[in-house]
């Protein structure tokens, strides 16, 4: 009787050792999303020649803790909106829809320092928007 206690024992203690290994060396995988909140800003120059536009991005999570941003711009195919961010490690997605219609991705990466973000962009028009369609590059930089 005393012989299967200990090997029950012995077994579960072997067990919770394994189990609280495999725990840290999965928590020491884990990477910890960059932190991107706040405000950002940055000029993006268009592929299809039209007037270089800047950006204030100012970037919260809602109360579901999802990351949101307003956006402030000066754009000839976008207007200000609000955006929906994205961040898988060091990529970043902002994407949205202006009121007249016009969609917005910017597509991109984060620097080690969390303090730049270089993007790519698209807009897609409405068919009452002023473009149809324009791609550009540009950075934002955390204020």
């Amino acid at each position: 009787m005393v012989g299967k206690r200990i090997t029950m024992f012995v077994m579960t203690l072997g067990m919770s050792v394994l189990l609280f290994n495999g725990e840290l060396l999965a928590a020491g995988k884990r990477k910890t999303a960059p932190d991107v909140t706040g405000t950002w800003s940055g000029t993006f120059v268009s592929n299809s020649n039209l007037p270089p536009f800047t950006m204030t991005v100012v970037i919260n999570r809602n109360s579901e803790g999802r990351l949101i941003a307003s956006s402030n711009l000066a754009s000839d195919c976008f207007q200000s909106s609000d955006l929906q961010v994205e961040v898988n490690g060091s990529e970043v997605v902002l994407a949205g829809s202006d009121q007249t219609g016009n969609n917005l991705t910017l597509r991109g990466t984060l620097d080690d320092a969390a303090a730049l973000l270089t993007l790519e962009y698209i807009v897609n028009g409405s068919a009452g928007g002023n473009c149809e369609s324009d791609r550009g590059t540009g950075n934002l930089g955390k204020r």
